[in-house]
């Protein structure tokens, strides 16, 4: 199968048409899909299978397709074109959704459909039109249902692992599919060559053994090597009792490869002990050293000690000079609250004078910004000596001519007031003049409107008289059209059927001729014909002889009677489309004729259809002016009755704007007499303004009452405090209390004191005392010599070290041999199987070339043989992948009567060669593994003719798994595919892909969904 163009719209991430052109991509082999997590490259994949079996992948319902990011009334669609058996295909399919209405509100709901054609020549038959008959078509053509056909060619996420690790049923099933097991004729020879096979499987064990005996004696050499008069491999002689590493003998069975095993136990516990020696020196010496560091730590001690004492001993002018910075702190701590409180009640009458200067400041400016204040008012002294009496008879005073200006501001509103209704009238006597001269003008215009339309009734009423001339006219124009156009149509057709007719005529004449020819050479060749029926024993039908010593040869060009019947039956078919394609002639011969008549003789239909167009426009153009006759009628009457309605309006409009007039002249009297009152009162200055500005030195007074009496309290306050710390000062050692001030400290500055002189005092006591200690008495001039000792303990554990090395690598080369050995032993019991295999295997292959009678199913046997075979290609390029470590092979639970008894698959890995399961495989050796065998899968069916062709494979993910020598191997294998026409599609997010691969399909997000680029890959 080969998928050619992929479209699809409104479906997952893609919210408009998107198109892939595949044959594009599959020129070079190899192209990416790339794009970032989550972009739609899997769904690519998803729709692809959904076109082919109306299902997806993995856990996404095909019921949900439908973008979110499509318009509402877009319908979701997938149509995918491909190549199987060699045809072109093209299926179209429509997921269950919902979409708006196309009219109303609402969503309705639309199944799902599918359709699919084949390509006959330039166009596309219809061969299934339901979703049951798609599917069932699409299985057979692919040759895999949906599940086998993700499982072998669509691999996305996740399906390595399936396809590696599926079991034995799952996998017998897919072979069943992928190989035609059904018929096998030449089973017999197949089973010769797995004979065959097998035999070189026997021969590989034994070079398999061969090698395991070369691995365990180079590792012996490895870790003993010959010395250049030591033996070689061939010295045997001396086998037996070799002790020598030298001596080590060349296995060339299981005994000797056994005694090789023996030497290597011997050699590793005379290790053992050599180490152990070398630790028990390593332990001496490290106690011996222990021994001198702990002298030389005393040592050490007593110096410190000493030096520490002399450090003392050099402060202690400063730590006295402490002593009494502290004693004085202490004494001026008990007069700390009675200083505090005098700073704190001398900085509050600074403050409370401060204050009262400001609000007298403040006072001055309202007093000065107050206009209408009387003139014997002045602003008051606010001195000490002053009374708070007088501050407040001015602010009574105040207060009684704020009362007064506030009856003015209430005249002054009333006759803002009255101005404000004498413009409301005069705004109204405006609004009724605007009104009459619209009015006026209405009038007029609607005498205009009536004369005009009094014009247009005149002219639709003589429209009425001519409609039935005009509706006879046009009828006959549209029936001439009507002909000219139909007789347009018929003439190309009239020209066709006389060409077919000519045709017909000739194709009749030369199926004549070859008939004739045919009946000549028939009867020329009669007798061979009649030879070819005769029978032994039975009389000639011309003779009438039962013997027939010479019967006739047929030519090499003689005709059967079958070809001269199918050429007779050639001739009446031709005359019969001849006698078809003239009646079809006569008949449309007829109707030109007629035609032509009722186009009055006029072939050119444009001419005819510009008359008909004329001449219905002018009944149009007549028709609608008639129809405007009632609507005129009354469009007269109606503006006669509007005009006269707005000349009686406007007169009643002129009256109220007089009454308005006089209105507004009666509030501006009243007003200008209110104003008149006010100035002879204040003068100019506003009501509200100079009742603002009084009120605002009423609220200045009052403040600076309060201010005057905080002022006096703290200077009663002040001059209590001052009196009560002079006379604690009398019985301190400080003369003023400024001196007090300047000793206090903190608490923590205290305590830092304290704690010096405490720990300085307690450090001097216990550095006397530790120069005391009994261990630092008896002590030598001298330091102890602690590197000789340190360098003696060194070089015995580098001796224990060396030692106990050389016992690992013993021990490791005794390992080692003993697992060749223990592998050996079982590969050798394994070589004998494959020798019975083989025979067994011959045995078959006499059964089934009939030598002995068949006993044992053989499909599950030929299943197996290809599994293998899928194996052997995967091998090849897994052990490039893996640098020839891993190789893959068939796992067989056990056997019965020679038939296979599983599917199973085994990973052989070189390093250790341990045959273990697939599942211990890591991350990356699972995508290297699942990837070859998928690949094998799909070498194995395309080197069967009998089985599908896969000519495309999509590979989704797992290169994330890789390192960049494994995937470069990875990439090496894949590109190798090309050789073999097969294309490869990458699906990956990995940025190192890119740079490998330059042609693919790059997928773009943005919030409004997703798009893609085909061709080039951006390597930005």
């Amino acid at each position: 199968m080969r998928p050619h163009r992929l479209r699809l719209c409104a479906l997952g991430p893609y919210p408009a048409e998107t198109a892939i052109d595949f044959d594009q991509l599959v020129a070079d082999g190899l192209f990416l899909i790339w794009g970032p997590t989550g972009a739609g490259k899997t769904f690519l994949l998803d729709a692809l299978c959904f076109a082919l079996y109306g299902e997806v992948p993995g856990e996404r319902r095909h019921d949900a397709l439908r973008s979110d990011h499509a318009p509402p009334h877009a319908s979701p669609l997938v149509e995918l074109e491909f190549t199987a058996q060699g045809t072109r295909w093209r299926i179209c399919r429509t997921p269950w959704h919902e979409r708006a209405k196309k009219r109303g509100e609402g969503t309705t709901e639309n199944k799902p459909e599918a359709t699919l054609e084949r390509r006959e020549g330039e166009h596309w038959g219809a061969v299934a039109q339901r979703i049951a008959e798609v599917n069932a078509e699409v299985t057979r053509l692919i040759g895999f249902t949906a599940s086998q056909f993700q499982q072998v060619v669509l691999l996305p996420q996740g399906r390595f692992e399936k396809v590696l690790r599926s079991r034995s049923e799952d996998r017998e099933q897919l072979l069943r599919t992928l190989f035609d097991t059904s018929i096998y004729a030449s089973a017999a020879g197949w089973l010769d060559e797995q004979a065959e096979q097998r035999r070189d499987t026997a021969a590989g064990i034994e070079r398999e053994l061969l090698g395991l005996r070369s691995r365990a004696a180079d590792r012996w050499r490895e870790e003993f090597p010959f010395d250049e008069s030591g033996g070689s491999p061939d010295d045997s002689a001396e086998r037996s009792g070799a002790e020598d590493p030298a001596d080590a003998p060349w296995p060339t069975d299981q005994i000797e490869l056994d005694e090789l095993l023996r030497q290597a136990q011997s050699a590793a516990r005379r290790a053992a002990g050599a180490a152990e020696t070398a630790d028990a020196a390593l332990r001496s010496a490290t106690n011996d050293h222990k021994q001198a560091a702990q002298l030389a730590e005393r040592w050490d001690r007593r110096e410190s000690v000493r030096r520490q004492i002399s450090r003392l001993a050099d402060i202690d002018g400063a730590i006295d000079a402490n002593r009494e910075v502290l004693r004085l702190a202490e004494a001026a701590e008990g007069l700390r609250q009675l200083l505090d409180d005098e700073e704190r009640s001398r900085n509050a009458l600074d403050q409370c004078i401060t204050e009262l200067t400001e609000r007298y400041d403040v006072l001055q400016e309202c007093w000065a910004n107050a206009p209408s204040l009387p003139a014997d008012l002045v602003v008051p002294a606010i001195d000490e000596r002053s009374s708070p009496n007088l501050l407040a008879s001015t602010a009574a005073q105040i207060s009684r001519h704020a009362d007064k200006l506030a009856e003015f501001a209430e005249l002054a509103i009333t006759a803002d007031g009255r101005e404000s209704d004498a413009a409301t009238e005069r705004g109204s006597a405006a609004d009724h003049l605007q009104a009459r001269n619209e009015l006026d003008g209405a009038a007029e215009i609607h005498d205009s409107k009536r004369t005009s339309a009094e014009a247009e009734l005149v002219k639709a009423q003589s429209a009425v008289d001519r409609i039935p001339v005009l509706t006879a006219a046009a009828q006959r124009s549209r029936e001439r059209a009507a002909a000219a156009a139909a007789l347009r149509e018929f003439l190309p057709r009239l020209r066709a059927a006389d060409d077919a007719v000519r045709a017909a005529r000739a194709a009749t004449l030369d199926r004549r001729n070859e008939e004739l020819d045919l009946r000549e050479r028939y009867l020329g060749g009669i007798a061979a014909v009649l030879a070819g029926e005769l029978v032994d024993a039975k009389p000639c039908p011309v003779c009438g002889s039962v013997e027939h010593p010479n019967p006739a040869e047929p030519a090499e060009d003689a005709v059967r009677v079958e070809d001269f019947e199918t050429a007779s039956a050639a001739v009446e078919a031709a005359v019969g489309v001849e006698e078809r394609e003239e009646a079809t002639l006569q008949d449309i011969q007829f109707r030109v004729d007629e035609l032509r008549g009722q186009a009055g003789g006029d072939d050119d239909a444009d001419t005819a259809a510009g008359q008909a167009e004329s001449d219905a426009a002018d009944l149009a153009v007549a028709t609608e002016l008639a129809g405007r006759v009632p609507a005129l009628q009354e469009a007269v009457a109606l503006h006669t009755s509007d005009a006269g309605t707005a000349r009686r309006q406007s007169g009643e409009a002129a009256t109220s704007a007089a009454l308005a007039c006089e209105r507004a002249k009666t509030a501006e009297h009243e007003a200008a007499d209110l104003r008149t009152k006010i100035r002879q009162a204040i003068g100019e200055v506003a009501p509200d303004e100079a009742v603002a500005s009084v009120k605002a030195v009423e609220s200045c007074l009052v403040e600076l009452q309060d201010a005057v009496g905080a002022r006096a309290d703290a200077r009663t306050s002040l001059d209590a405090l001052v009196g009560t710390l002079d006379g604690m000062l009398e019985g301190s050692p400080f003369a003023t209390a400024d001196e007090a001030r300047s000793a206090l400290l903190e608490d923590t500055e205290r305590d830092e004191l304290r704690l010096q002189v405490e720990l300085h005092d307690q450090a001097t006591r216990d550095a006397e005392r530790d120069l005391r200690a009994d261990d630092l008495q008896g002590l030598a001039d001298e330091r102890p010599d602690t590197d000789a000792t340190q360098q003696a303990s060194t070089a015995a554990d580098d001796s224990a070290k060396g030692a106990r090395a050389h016992y690992t690598r013993v021990a490791g080369a005794r390992d080692a041999i003993g697992g060749w050995t223990a592998e050996h032993r079982e590969a050798d019991a394994q070589h004998a199987a494959a020798l019975a295999e083989a025979e067994l295997w011959s045995a078959v292959a006499n059964r089934c070339n009939g030598r002995s009678a068949p006993r044992v199913s053989l499909q599950r046997w030929v299943l197996s043989a290809y599994l293998e075979q899928i194996c052997k290609f995967a091998n090849r390029r897994l052990g490039a992948m893996s640098g020839g470590r891993y190789r893959l092979s068939v796992y067989r639970e056990g056997e019965r009567r020679g038939a296979k008894a599983g599917l199973g698959l085994r990973v052989h890995d070189a390093h250790t060669g341990a045959e273990r399961e697939v599942s211990t495989l890591s991350g990356g050796e699972t995508f290297q593994a699942s990837l070859s065998l998928a690949l094998g899968v799909a070498d194995v069916v395309t080197a069967r003719t009998g089985g599908v062709r896969l000519d495309v494979l999509f590979v989704d993910e797992g290169f994330g798994t890789l390192d960049s020598e494994a995937l470069q191997l990875a990439m090496d294998e894949l590109d190798c595919l090309r050789e073999g026409g097969r294309a490869v599609g990458l699906i990956s997010h990995v940025s190192e892909l890119r740079e490998r691969i330059h042609t693919g399909i790059e997928v773009h997000r943005t919030d409004k969904g997703s798009d893609i680029t085909v061709g080039a890959i951006s390597q930005i």
